[in-house]
């Protein structure tokens, strides 16, 4: 009974200890709880960090921000602080507003962001890094760089070098030709910019605008709110370039023009000639020519007058054009069939493999052929008859069509006379090296030393023009060398002749 009794006591003063103990924790948290509990408002999950000029945007993701009023924003270890106003908006669960912190040196900044609803609770501090730029950001942006600036005499072409990765397009100021400033815009990355109906005269000014930060290509949005523009630069046609052009004269050729210019600076320059043949614009150009007094003979245009485009452009691409009205010299084709062979003492026979000189002028595709042998080498000549004294101007030279275009001939001549009176037969083989002298020794002029390039390895015809108009009767054709290795053989299909 007394062991019970013990234990009894024992509880009852541990009861006792408690309640004193409950006490004296209540009384020291009766003020906090007097108080009620903290409570915080919705706080920002994320945010965007948008560069500006000397401002900043801040633009966090909010989620269920029912109770939020407003968005505060300090910096300057809270020296600085900006309150912006919140409306929960309609478009579901999350927000995003745009806060804008302008008005700001240029320098890197640590904002801190939270929320406020009415009662003035507030969320959860976030703490972010921003930059705001400004003038001596801009002072280091240069305009996105021309390759090259031409003028074709109507409009100007800017051809551009790559876009920088943080310009965002350029603008182009230029006046028009009816005295009217044009202002064209050029978005990233284009290659070619047209200044139509451009006064080349007058000032081109460029400028080009960048963004401090990149494009965020996982979110798919600029991060900067602000695009710097660069100083602008001047664009102008080489002076150089315009003196050449008001240089340049034509003279009538045949089936052609010879432009002719001066180039006083021995400046590297093309010429390049624009004309239509049958619908078509085609071109011709001379490259890097630093010749004082430049020739180009431009052949292949149609008879009757014309206008043609003359370019003049320097190593860097740029150049300016001028349109030149022209008339080139006609010719006309020669009747073959008035042709007919003189056999000469030297002469190839050419009546191999089933061929014959007389197929030279038969307006179809059968050959001549060589032997390889005697006056048959692949170095041999032969004589014609053209029917009266002419004037030829051009030749047209078609190979064998079915076969061995590789025997095509890499060097040829045309030797003619008026007559063959007197001592007018050579006694050399063709291919001797005295050949060319004993020929001029008996009366023989050299109107055409042609040596083709080497797309003349098909079946295709080459066209020759004949520089020296010597009026002929008889003419010589005379096979040098050949593309392929064959020492000997070779085989022709047709002549044509111009006057």
């Amino acid at each position: 009974m007394k062991k019970y009794k013990f234990c009894f006591q024992v509880l009852v003063l541990i009861l006792v200890a408690n309640l004193n103990s409950c006490t004296e924790i209540d009384e020291n948290y009766k003020g906090y709880l007097e108080e009620g509990a903290t409570r915080y408002t919705t706080k920002a999950d994320s945010i965007d960090v948008f560069a500006g000029h000397n401002r900043i945007q801040l633009s966090p993701y909010v989620t269920n921000a029912f109770s939020v009023n407003e968005f505060v924003v300090s910096w300057n270890d809270g020296a600085d602080s900006q309150t912006f106003p919140f409306t929960k908006s309609g478009n579901g669960n999350i927000d995003n507003p745009a806060l804008i912190i302008s008005g700001l040196d240029e320098k890197t900044y640590a904002f801190v962001l939270y929320s406020r609803d009415d009662a003035g609770n507030e969320s959860i501090k976030k703490n972010v890094f921003a930059t705001a730029y400004g003038d001596t950001f801009i002072a280091n942006l240069v305009a996105r760089s021309a390759v090259s600036y031409n003028f074709d005499g109507i409009d100007g072409t800017i051809n551009w070098l790559a876009s920088d990765d943080l310009e965002r397009g350029s603008e182009i100021k230029y006046t028009d030709n009816g005295g009217t400033e044009v202002v064209v815009v050029a978005p990233k990355g284009e290659a070619t910019t047209i200044l139509p109906n451009l006064d080349v005269n007058e000032a081109v000014s460029i400028r080009s605008f960048y963004v401090p930060t990149a494009y965020n290509e996982e979110k798919g949005f600029e991060t900067s709110i602000d695009e710097f523009p660069s100083a602008w630069v001047s664009l102008s046609i080489p002076e150089e370039l315009k003196t050449i052009l008001g240089t340049i004269t034509t003279t009538p050729i045949v089936e052609g023009i010879q432009v002719n210019w001066t180039n006083a600076t021995n400046l590297s320059i093309n010429i390049e000639v624009e004309y239509t043949v049958g619908g078509e614009l085609t071109s011709k150009t001379i490259n890097r020519s630093e010749d004082t007094d430049g020739i180009f003979l431009v052949r292949g245009l149609e008879s009757g007058a014309q206008d043609v485009k003359i370019s003049v452009f320097n190593q860097g691409g740029s150049g300016i054009a001028g349109t030149f009205s022209v008339d080139p010299s006609p010719i006309l084709p020669f009747d073959t069939s008035a042709i007919s062979i003189v056999s000469l003492p030297t002469d190839a026979l050419g009546d191999a493999y089933g061929g014959s000189l007389t197929n030279l002028f038969d307006g179809g595709s059968a050959w001549y052929h060589t032997t390889g042998s005697g006056t048959d080498k692949l170095k041999h000549h032969f004589t014609m008859d053209l029917g009266s004294e002419v004037v030829l101007k051009k030749f047209r030279l078609w190979p064998r069509q079915d076969c061995c275009q590789d025997r095509n001939p890499s060097r040829f001549q045309l030797w003619g006379r008026v007559d063959l009176s007197g001592d007018h037969e050579t006694t050399l083989e063709s291919g001797d090296a005295g050949w060319d002298a004993e020929a001029e020794s008996k009366g023989w002029v050299l109107i055409l030393d042609e040596s083709p390039d080497s797309s003349f390895q098909s079946s295709d015809p080459w066209d020759s023009y004949i520089p020296d108009h010597t009026a002929i009767r008889y003419l010589r054709f005379r096979f040098i060398s050949a593309f392929g290795s064959n020492p000997n053989e070779t085989a022709l299909a047709e002549f044509e002749f111009w006057e």
